[in-house]
C-alpha cells in the first residue's frame, strides 16, 4: 500500500500542474480573444468615415447652425453605439480638438484640452509603437475606480502624422476579475495581470500581491530562467510557491502563484485515505477488504485513464461516481473537482470559438470601413470618361473592368453571393490579367446551370484563380495556359474544381499547404504573405459549413494543379 500511496501522490502532483497548465493556457487564449475584440471595435470606430469627418470639422460650422450640431451629434453617436453595444464595454469617450465638443461637451464627446495632451497617458500614446494602450483604474480617476481603460489615438487617414482625436473605452474591473477567477486551480492560488510598464491591471488577491516587494523583478527574471520549464519555485514571505507567467496579446503578463502547501494538502488527504483503507483492511475480513480495495483502485484507475484521454485533447472525458461508495468522500471531491475542471475547459473553448467568429466579422468590418466604394466607383467612371475623351479606349476598357471587378467583390455589402456572381467575378479578373499578359490566359467555365443561383460566401474563387495564374501558368517558360472550372453535386454537397495546366506544386510545398489547411484552429498568421488568400478562403468555408468542408489540393509537376472546394447547399 505504501508503494501505491507514493505513486498516487506523484500522480496527484503531476495532474495538478497539468490541470494548471491547461487552465492557464485557456485563460491566456480567452484574454487574447477578448483584447483583440476590444481592439477591433476601437479600430472600426476610429476608421469610420463619420468619425474621421467629424474630428476634422471646424466648430464654426456649428456655432452658426445649432440644427447642424444636433444632426452630426446623432450620426456620431450611432457609430459609438457599436462600442457601447459590445458586452465588455461599459463607457465610451471621444476626445476631439475641435468640432462638436468645442461647442458643447456631452457624456460621450469631450474636448481634447491641454490637460489631456500634457498627461502621462497621452504622452505614452504618442510615443507608443501601438495605436492602442491599456491603463489601470487609477490613471484616469486618481484614486482608482471600478474600470480598466483601453485608449486609442486617432490619426487622420489622409495624413497619418496628424493626431485628430482620442478614443477611450472603459471595461468593468469585475470583467477581468471574473476571467482571472477561472485560472484559480486551488483555494490559495492567486493571479494577476501586469502591463509592460509594471502597472497592476487586475488581480484576485490585492493583499497578497502588495506583500511581494520584488514582484516586478520576478516577472523580469522569468524569461531569463524559463527555458523549457514552465513552472518555477519562489519563496514569498517565508512560504514556497510555484509560479508561471504567460504573455497576453495586449502586452500584459498573466502571473499565477500556487502555494506549495495546497499541493501537499491534496497529497495528505489522499495519503490519509489510503491509511484509513489499510486500517479497515487489517480489521475486517478478507472479502470486505477485497471489496473495498477493488472499489478504491477502480476509481483511481478510472481517473488515471480519463486524465490520459485529456492529454490527448479529449475534453469530454468525465467520470460518473453517482451511486458509488466514493460519491461523498475525498476521492469523490477529487473526481468532482476533475469533472468541474473539464467543464470549465469546455466552456472556455466554446467561448473562444464564438469570440473567434466575432473577431473575423469585426476584422472584415474594420477593413471595409477603410474603403469608400461610392467614391471609388465615381472616380473610376471619371477615368473611363476621360480616357474615351482622349480616345484611349484600351485604358477605358481596363478601368471599366476594374470597376466591375470591385463591384462584384463587394457584393453590395452582402456576405453571401451566388455562384453566378463568383464566376462573373473571376471572368472579369482574368480579362484584366489578359490585358497584362497579352491574352495568354484562357478561362473555361463549365458550371452546371442548376447551381448558378446557389448562394456561397463571397470571394472564394478569385484567390485560387490568382494562385493558378501567378504560381502555375506564369512559371511556365511560354507563360501561357488555361484554367478550367467545373463542378459536381452529391446529395447536399457541391464540389467546385479549379484545374490549371501550370508547372504544378512540388511535393514538399504541397504537403505544407495540406498541413495548413488541415489545422483545426481558426487562427491565421497574418504575417504570412504567401498562401494567406487560400487559407482565408478555407477558414471561412469551415466557419460557414463545418470542419469537413473547405479546400483540398492535388498537383503533379509539369502537368498542373486541381483545387477542390467542398461546399454545402444551405436550406
Amino acid at each position: 500500500m505504501s508503494i501505491n500511496s507514493y505513486l498516487v501522490i506523484r500522480e496527484n502532483e503531476k495532474q495538478v500542474l497539468y490541470s494548471a497548465n491547461q487552465i492557464l493556457n485557456q485563460t491566456k487564449s480567452y484574454l487574447d480573444s477578448h483584447t483583440q475584440t476590444i481592439r477591433n471595435v476601437m479600430n472600426y470606430v476610429s476608421l469610420s468615415e463619420v468619425v474621421q469627418q467629424q474630428l476634422v470639422t471646424d466648430s464654426l460650422v456649428y456655432s452658426r447652425d445649432l440644427f447642424e450640431w444636433q444632426k452630426d451629434e446623432k450620426k456620431l453617436l450611432s457609430v459609438l453605439r457599436l462600442a457601447l453595444n459590445t458586452e465588455e464595454i461599459d463607457q465610451v469617450s471621444l476626445y476631439m480638438k475641435d468640432g462638436l465638443a468645442k461647442i458643447k461637451e456631452t457624456e460621450y464627446l469631450l474636448k481634447l484640452t491641454d490637460k489631456e495632451t500634457g498627461s502621462m497617458w497621452y504622452d505614452r500614446l504618442l510615443h507608443s509603437s501601438s495605436l492602442c494602450e491599456w491603463f489601470p483604474s487609477d490613471v484616469f480617476s486618481g484614486n482608482g475606480d471600478d474600470y480598466i481603460y483601453a485608449v486609442r489615438i486617432i490619426r487622420e487617414i489622409e495624413n497619418i502624422s496628424n493626431c485628430i482625436g482620442v478614443l477611450k473605452v472603459s471595461i468593468p474591473y469585475k470583467y477581468y476579475s471574473k476571467i482571472l477567477g477561472q485560472s484559480l486551480i486551488t483555494y490559495g492560488t492567486c493571479s494577476a495581470l501586469v502591463n509592460e510598464y509594471n502597472e497592476m491591471i487586475c488581480n484576485t488577491n490585492p493583499a497578497f500581491f502588495q506583500s511581494i516587494p520584488d514582484l516586478y523583478d520576478i516577472i523580469g527574471n522569468y524569461s531569463r530562467v524559463n527555458g523549457s520549464k514552465m513552472w518555477h519555485t519562489v519563496n514569498i514571505n517565508g512560504e514556497k510557491y510555484l509560479y508561471a507567467i504567460k504573455t497576453v496579446y495586449s502586452g500584459w503578463y498573466l502571473v499565477t502563484f500556487i502555494p506549495y502547501r495546497d499541493i501537499k494538502h491534496l497529497n495528505m488527504e489522499t495519503q490519509s485515505q489510503f491509511l484509513l483503507v489499510s486500517a479497515i483492511i487489517a480489521l475486517l475480513t478478507l472479502p470486505l477488504a477485497f471489496f473495498v480495495s477493488r472499489e478504491s483502485t477502480k476509481i483511481i484507475k478510472e481517473l488515471t485513464l480519463q486524465t490520459k484521454k485529456v492529454t490527448q485533447r479529449n475534453f469530454d472525458a468525465t467520470i460518473d461516481i453517482s451511486n458509488t461508495i466514493h460519491e461523498n468522500d475525498e476521492i469523490g471531491d477529487l473526481i468532482h473537482s476533475y469533472n468541474f475542471m473539464i467543464s470549465k475547459i469546455n466552456s472556455l473553448m466554446r467561448e473562444m470559438y464564438e469570440l473567434g467568429r466575432e473577431n473575423k466579422n469585426l476584422e472584415l468590418k474594420s477593413l471595409q470601413a477603410q474603403i469608400n466604394p461610392h467614391f471609388l466607383y465615381n472616380t473610376l467612371d471619371l477615368i473611363v470618361w476621360k480616357a474615351r475623351k482622349y480616345k484611349a479606349f484600351d485604358i477605358a476598357e481596363l478601368v471599366k473592368l476594374i470597376s466591375n471587378f470591385y463591384k462584384l467583390s463587394l457584393g453590395r455589402g452582402s456576405e453571401m453571393v451566388t455562384i453566378r456572381n463568383e464566376i462573373e467575378h473571376v471572368k472579369t479578373y482574368v480579362k484584366i490579367q489578359n490585358m497584362r499578359f497579352n491574352n495568354n490566359l484562357r478561362l473555361i467555365s463549365r458550371i452546371s446551370e442548376d447551381i448558378l443561383d446557389v448562394k456561397v460566401p463571397k470571394l472564394i474563387l478569385q484567390p485560387i484563380i490568382e494562385n493558378s495564374i501567378l504560381h502555375g501558368i506564369m512559371e511556365k517558360e511560354e507563360e501561357k495556359g488555361s484554367i478550367t472550372v467545373t463542378n459536381s453535386v452529391e446529395n447536399d454537397n457541391i464540389y467546385i474544381y479549379v484545374k490549371d495546366d501550370g508547372v504544378g506544386i512540388p511535393e514538399e510545398k504541397l504537403a505544407e499547404i495540406s498541413a495548413e489547411l488541415n489545422k483545426t484552429d481558426s487562427i491565421m498568421d497574418n504575417n504570412k504573405s504567401h498562401g494567406y488568400g487560400i487559407i482565408n478562403v478555407d477558414r471561412r468555408l469551415k466557419l460557414k459549413y463545418g470542419q469537413e468542408y473547405g479546400l483540398s489540393y492535388e498537383s503533379k509537376i509539369n502537368e498542373g494543379t486541381i483545387v477542390t472546394l467542398k461546399l454545402r447547399i444551405l436550406k
